[in-house]
């Protein structure tokens, strides 16, 4: 039961006099009713009158608050409800407020990670009980928990996790991966986001995020291929497509052909010498089968994003009778798969992509340029894990045969930044490269973008074999014009297949 209404008066000094109040209790809250001061005409007299007619209204029920105080009552009921709320409960409903107002489903994902990362640590904490010591906490734990994650891979037992695919609803295992200095800074400035949209609304008077909650961002390390390197990555994606495919007819017609052992055989094709015994004697392949497709094409998706610069979510997007205009040579990236209107944009192809891309269309006949085996679209991580990955390790394998510096880190932004930087070797002028980039800042292109190849003069005879022609002809394909070489010379340049000085830069 709520407590008897009561009516008592409370004096305040102040400067000018005493302030006259009085304290109601009502509907079981406190209710603050000023009167007047004493230099207002308020005495002792006046405040217990007024005092004895609010008792009489408060014991027929007929006494109401002023306006002003009901308003305020309602407002500090809101107050203590809201402070009653978990981080969890606020994190959710504020999440469901930005929804709506996020354009790309890349921005929601980000934003629901942050906040799901946070409610981990702090979902259970009343809102207005955090405080700088809870964010401090947070970003320890997940230093900690990288720091393991680190160690347990160093021991040779990385730690694994299982999540769901979302399109499949089935289960899959993977390793657990610690997180980035920026990925951490990324989830506190998500805390932030909510709390601050609780500061606003008059919940929590000062949000607890400040400088020293965020931890020291590492230097970027803008990864991209060098010339021998891009061959590896070609000549190991040729191989694991062959692999992957297995044996073809016309593989068991040469093998028949061939005069070379069944040991040579069998590892230039990468199978069990004694299969090779078997096709050679005809007891299996002694009629063409129907042909099986349980592969998944590698070279061409990645000559897609070394020679193209496309971003990973606009190849998964690249359809063959939308995108790419085979007549014209050119990869049109349309509004629907790219996540601002500079990436509206026309790429030409150059003849290395071209040649890759028909050769996939007419083998395969799909779809998707970036496809899976069922003939959906590739998703961005995957590429990564299940292609590129894959690629790398055994490009290094064939590296550190043959003597060469192994890539160290090689993820789909690598090969769209190694684009760059043969577009900045072969001369295409700053802002045509920002515009088959899809940035609006020329600056940015260049200086994030755009790093320096190291070109001697093995590696200008190597790059026509990375392009599909010569440096001189990639220039007029990117630049949509024909460039000879005194136009080259005069961008900067002097080459026709090579430096003129790449051999001395050799010696």
């Amino acid at each position: 039961m709520p407590r008897a209404a009561t009516c008592q008066i409370i004096r305040r000094a102040t400067k000018r006099g005493t302030s006259y109040f009085l304290r109601v209790r009502y509907d079981g809250e406190r209710v603050l009713v000023r009167l007047g001061g004493s230099w207002e005409g308020w005495d002792e007299e006046r405040v217990e009158t007024e005092r004895a007619l609010t008792a009489q209204l408060l014991a027929r029920g007929e006494w109401r608050p002023p306006d002003d105080q009901r308003r305020a009552q309602a407002a500090a009921r809101s107050r203590r409800a809201a402070r009653s709320q978990t981080f969890h409960r606020v994190a959710s409903d504020y999440y469901a407020a930005q929804e709506p107002r996020l354009k790309s489903d890349k921005s929601k994902t980000d934003l629901k990670w942050r906040l799901s990362v946070a409610s981990t640590y702090l979902g259970e904490f009343a809102i207005d009980e955090i405080n700088e010591g809870h964010i401090d906490d947070m970003v320890t734990a997940l230093l900690k928990e990288r720091d393991e994650i680190e160690r347990a891979a160093a021991g040779g037992e990385p730690l694994k996790e299982t999540y769901v695919d979302s399109r499949t609803g089935r289960e899959h295992e993977r390793r657990r991966r610690g997180l980035s200095n920026d990925s951490i800074n990324k989830i506190v400035a998500g805390t932030a986001r909510v709390l601050e949209d609780q500061r606003r609304r008059g919940v929590i008077d000062r949000v607890p995020v400040d400088r020293t909650s965020r931890v020291k961002s590492a230097a970027p390390s803008r990864s991209f291929l060098e010339v021998f390197q891009m061959q590896a990555v070609r000549r190991a994606a040729t191989a694991l497509e062959v692999e992957a495919r297995g044996l073809t007819w016309d593989d068991v017609k040469a093998i028949r052909r061939s005069r070379k052992s069944a040991v040579a055989l069998a590892k230039e094709y990468r199978v069990s010498d004694v299969l090779i015994g078997k096709i050679r004697r005809r007891e299996i392949w002694t009629e063409q089968p129907k042909r099986r497709r349980n592969d998944v094409p590698r070279v061409a998706p990645i000559g897609l994003l070394l020679l193209s610069g496309v971003r990973i979510s606009e190849g998964c997007g690249l359809e063959f009778a939308r995108h790419i205009d085979f007549p014209a040579g050119l990869i049109r990236i349309t509004r629907d798969i790219t996540k601002s209107d500079a990436g509206v944009r026309a790429i030409p192809m150059l003849p290395r992509v071209r040649d890759d891309l028909l050769a996939l269309k007419a083998d395969r006949g799909g779809r998707y340029v970036l496809e899976t085996r069922d003939g959906n679209p590739q998703r961005p991580d995957n590429v990564r894990a299940n292609l590129i990955d894959k690629v790398v390790e055994l490009s290094n394998e064939m590296l550190a045969a043959a003597g060469q510096r192994p890539i160290e880190h090689c993820t789909p932004h690598s090969l769209r930044r190694t684009f760059a930087s043969i577009m900045a070797e072969v001369g295409v002028p700053p802002r045509r490269a920002m515009t088959l980039m899809g940035h609006t800042d020329a600056r940015f292109t260049m200086s994030v973008y755009q790093q320096v190849l190291d070109m001697g003069a093995e590696e200008w005879r190597a790059l026509p074999d990375v392009l599909g022609c010569t440096p001189q002809e990639a220039l007029g394909i990117l630049t949509g014009r024909s460039v000879g070489a005194s136009a080259a010379r005069g961008l900067g340049n002097e080459w026709a297949t090579e430096p003129a000085n790449a051999d001395a830069d050799a010696k």
